[in-house]
């Protein structure tokens, strides 16, 4: 018996073939399957870039609010200074007005019936008064009472003539104490 022989040249180029095809299809779904691990990725990187993008806007857009609500409140903080520090000058000229009033009442309680002022003059921290009496004990007795008269410590006496009219020209020169003269 003679052998036959088997040619398995084409099963072996059909075997090859499949196998080139198997291995092919694989490596290409595997490509495949790269490419669109890939796409997704670049996806989900672009749509988090955007949503990052945009909570950064929203932040800027916020900072700049802030600064702008800060210099809006740094413009009303120094309007409110201002404000607060004409305040303090206006209270402080109110309750001067107000011890001057009661200094002034007190000096005309002081004056006797027979004198009376003629000028009132205040100037670093002098007060200096002129006026007239029809006797010389009511310019004493003034003097007197002026003595009473606070803040005024120090009463230095002017000049002191007789007017033809027969009346009496004084003038007096009050000092201001000199802790009220720093609070003046």
């Amino acid at each position: 018996m003679m052998r036959r022989h088997i040619n398995l040249l084409p099963w072996r180029h059909v075997r090859r073939r499949t196998r080139l095809m198997r291995w092919g299809g694989f490596f290409l779904l595997a490509a495949l399957v790269v490419l669109l691990a890939a796409m997704a990725g670049h996806y989900v990187i672009r749509h988090q870039q955007r949503a990052l993008q945009q909570q950064l806007d929203a932040l800027l857009i916020t900072l700049t609010e802030q600064k702008s609500r800060l210099r809006e409140a740094q413009r009303a903080a120094a309007e409110y200074e201002v404000l607060r520090a004409r305040w303090q000058r206006r209270e402080s000229d109110r309750q001067e007005v107000a011890a001057w009033r009661q200094r002034l009442l007190t000096l005309a309680d002081a004056l006797p019936a027979s004198l009376w002022l003629t000028t009132l003059r205040f100037h670093d921290d002098r007060l200096e008064l002129t006026g007239n009496a029809y006797e010389p004990q009511a310019l004493s007795l003034f003097e007197e009472n002026v003595r009473a008269l606070a803040p005024f410590t120090q009463i230095t006496p002017g000049e002191t003539r007789r007017e033809a009219e027969g009346y009496w020209h004084f003038s007096l020169s009050l000092q201001k104490e000199s802790a009220d003269a720093a609070s003046h």
